[in-house]
């Protein structure tokens, strides 16, 4: 079934698949989920099951369901009473739902001033950004890019990290600067590697007339995918 977005920019309403264990068996049940303001409610037969609050929940991409099987459409999200792993129908799906909580998170935390966490994630990030190289989006070249891929040691903008999450966490494992911030090791190897490093690696054997995508083509090239 197909998701709808209310008039509300932060909201969000669709079926996705919850992994459920019985005594029968393991498996992934249909739920109904909804974005509302700061909350992200998940309902099974007309009951709502649990409420996260978006600003103290995390979203984690996974690359494997717990019976061992591949997955690149599957996410975890979680508080500190409860964690659910989520299965939309396709990785253009997943990436919207995890794209919409982190937006609003990030929507949060930047009107919470007092924050400690906001104040420690925006600190991570000036210290990785004092490599010059990372004021701009590894990928686009867009400027003061606000994600990472962690694997990578890449700084990469919101638009792009989409695509990083398309690609599996096997390949790119994404992260928010903003609603996350970086853990110790994580900030110490971006600092050591960073965009101008990483490609120059990746990209040293382009031919001298490849063009890199921008800022602009990521825009033509989500517009053809709606």
């Amino acid at each position: 079934k197909n998701n709808n977005n209310n008039n509300d920019s932060h909201s969000l309403t669709g079926t996705l698949l919850v992994w459920t264990r019985t005594k029968s068996c393991d498996g992934f049940k249909i739920a109904l989920f909804t974005i509302e303001k700061d909350s992200v409610t998940y309902f099974r037969k007309g009951r709502a099951i649990h409420t996260f609050n978006i600003a103290t929940s995390k979203v984690q991409i996974v690359g494997r369901l717990p019976d061992g099987k591949e997955t690149h459409s599957s996410f975890l999200i979680s508080d500190s009473q409860r964690k659910i792993l989520v299965n939309a129908q396709t990785k253009t799906e997943m990436v919207r739902w995890t794209n919409m909580i982190n937006q609003t998170a990030q929507t949060l935390i930047s009107k919470s001033s007092s924050s400690s966490s906001k104040n420690v994630a925006f600190e991570s990030l000036q210290r990785v950004q004092k490599d010059a190289s990372n004021h701009f989006c590894a990928d686009c070249g867009s400027k003061d890019p606000t994600w990472c891929s962690l694997n990578l040691g890449i700084l990469i903008c919101q638009r792009c990290s989409s695509a990083h999450m398309l690609l599996g966490s096997r390949f790119s494992k994404v992260c928010s600067l903003v609603v996350e911030g970086l853990s110790y090791y994580s900030e110490f190897a971006i600092k050591q590697l960073g965009n101008g490093f990483v490609n120059s690696i990746l990209e040293a054997n382009l031919s001298a007339n490849y063009q890199k995508i921008t800022s602009s083509s990521t825009d033509e090239g989500s517009r053809s995918e709606e």
